[in-house]
């Protein structure tokens, strides 16, 4: 059941909203009804057991001290009867008992679910003590309970617990989304009040085909806004208010694996560097050979190296010539190698790169999407091969597939830490500039409806002003993220700002090349040492 709201004025108008209803967390009176209501269910349950009752209240939170007093108000409630009570938290470990007790009830309020392990590994103990039979009320307040909730099955399962009843403690969570905010300040702007409602075709909840086909009749249609944005696949209709905000497709596409030793020390240079150099070095070496009487010292080893067999100083004008040329273009080149290598070893750049949709295709890419896009798209869906969705946002993106999904889950899923290689400090996704299904939304007005002007005119005040993408994204947050508002602008030096620093790990390649290079020094040393001492003694021998 959906509830609604009706907005009147002083005058004639009468607008009537339909929309999910979420009820003000500054208002008592839910809150009351639901000390009332735990108060007396206690009572009952209490006169069901007249023998031996107990009533436990336990407190889930990250600290000792709460910051809601729900449990001292259900506690203030019971003062006129004497009913036996214990209160617990997460921080207690008085109730760990040998054998599992016959607690008739406990009440559990819950403040957040993100407690330390040892937090839950206490509130799973505590559940182990508890007979099977006892029944468990929990209280939560937080904003996403059909989601959140998830983590209490688990102990809930472990410990064969199934008496368990859940309630919201502030307000109820019939409602989400910024569209109803767009609609109280249009009602303010008209200086008028809500009322909603809610429709029922056949005894069931009325579907958007037939709200569309209600608000075909001015006379006759119980709503002016339809609060929920629909999307038309037909014709547009002039009854409608488009709202500001579109959304649309995405790839998410993997930044690829980080360079590999071998790699790192071939990226400075593009293939035609190095092939222009290698064959420039062969061709000196050649001519070093042809040239008449040939050079004494060796034309690669000296300007490379700087091994020197023979006196730079007394050798002909050519090898000075050709030799200091060399010296001197070796120089640059070292020092643009040295500079570009220390700058990937920083901060190593992917060994691939994804930029187009072509790139997808042609490294033959699993593309995983939900069956809905897959069958929206019939010109993708026999292109690109398409796997059954995960949720961005809750699972680790596995690093090798690409996703096909939401802008807005897109935008969330690439800044969650379990997204983001902390080794380059940067996610391990990126999103192609490449986008599919553009979508424009509209709000579903009656025709005639004196609210358009009123509603338009409200939007475009609360988007120049930036209110409306404050609000869009707050609702993402909560919407796409599991219910935990985070911050979706990561700071200017990212999660991980010392990856940027140099470590002796990241020289570990220099060092290794280094040692080979000694090492085959040393062998070169050896192999000429010994070669003398053989000739040496050789000659002597004749």
């Amino acid at each position: 059941m959906k509830p609604a709201a009706t907005l009147t004025t002083s005058s004639l108008l009468s607008i009537i909203l339909i929309a999910l209803f979420r009820i003000d967390p500054t208002s008592c009176s839910y809150r009351q009804k639901l000390v009332d209501y735990t108060a007396s269910f206690i009572r009952f349950l209490q006169a069901q057991h007249p023998g031996y009752f107990q009533l436990w209240f336990y407190h889930a939170a990250p600290t000792i001290i709460p910051e809601d007093p729900i449990l001292q108000e259900i506690h203030s409630a019971l003062d006129t009867n004497p009913v036996p009570r214990m209160v617990l938290n997460t921080f207690d470990s008085s109730w760990i008992h040998s054998e599992r007790q016959p607690i008739p009830l406990l009440i559990i309020h819950i403040e957040s679910v993100l407690l330390e392990p040892s937090r839950w590994q206490n509130f799973t103990q505590m559940m182990i003590a508890l007979d099977s039979h006892s029944k468990v009320l929990i209280l939560t307040s937080f904003e996403s309970p059909n989601i959140e909730l998830e983590v209490l099955l688990v102990p809930f399962q472990y410990t064969k617990t199934f008496n368990v009843v859940y309630l919201s403690l502030d307000r109820e969570f019939d409602c989400s989304g910024y569209d109803i905010q767009v609609i109280h300040d249009a009602a303010q702007y008209l200086n008028a009040s809500i009322q909603y409602v809610a429709l029922f075709c056949d005894g069931r909840e009325c579907q958007l085909p037939e709200i569309t086909k209600l608000s075909l009749d001015a006379t006759q249609c119980p709503f002016d806004i339809y609060a929920d944005q629909v999307s038309l696949r037909n014709k547009y209709q002039n009854h409608l208010v488009a709202a500001p905000i579109s959304t649309n497709d995405v790839f998410l596409v993997p930044r690829g694996r980080s360079l590999n030793v071998v790699e790192l020390f071939v990226k400075p240079f593009r293939p035609e560097v190095w092939i222009l150099l290698l064959t420039g070095l062969i061709l000196v070496k050649i001519a070093s050979f042809i040239l008449a009487g040939g050079f004494q010292n060796d034309v690669l080893l000296l300007p490379i190296c700087g091994f020197e067999r023979f006196d730079l100083n007394q050798a002909n004008r050519t090898e000075k010539t050709v030799i200091f040329s060399l010296i001197v273009f070796f120089f640059f080149v070292s020092n643009a190698y040295e500079s570009k290598f220390m700058s990937l070893m920083t901060n190593r750049p992917p060994a691939y790169e994804i930029s187009t949709l072509e790139d997808i295709l042609n490294m033959e890419l699993t593309v995983k999407a939900s069956k809905q896009r897959a069958e929206f798209l019939p010109g993708y869906k026999f292109r690109y091969i398409f796997a059954e969705d995960v949720n961005a946002t809750e699972d680790r993106l596995d690093g090798v597939s690409v996703y096909l999904t939401n802008v807005m889950r897109a935008e969330v899923a690439l800044l969650r830490p379990e997204n983001w290689d902390f080794d380059s400090n940067q996610p391990r996704y990126k999103m192609l500039n490449q986008r599919l299904g553009l979508q424009l939304s509209f709000y579903l007005l009656t025709v005639r409806s004196l609210v358009k002007p009123a509603l338009y005119h409200v939007q475009r005040m609360l988007f120049e002003g930036g209110i409306l993408q404050l609000w869009y994204r707050q609702m993402v947050n909560v919407f796409y993220s599991g219910g935990v508002i985070f911050e979706r602008t990561i700071p200017e030096e990212g999660l991980a700002p010392t990856a940027a620093i140099l470590k002796f790990s990241d020289l570990l390649p220099l060092w290794n090349v280094l040692a080979l290079g000694c090492c085959v020094s040393l062998v070169v040393f050896v192999v000429e040492v010994g070669t003398r001492l053989c000739t040496r003694m050789w000659n002597v021998e004749m």
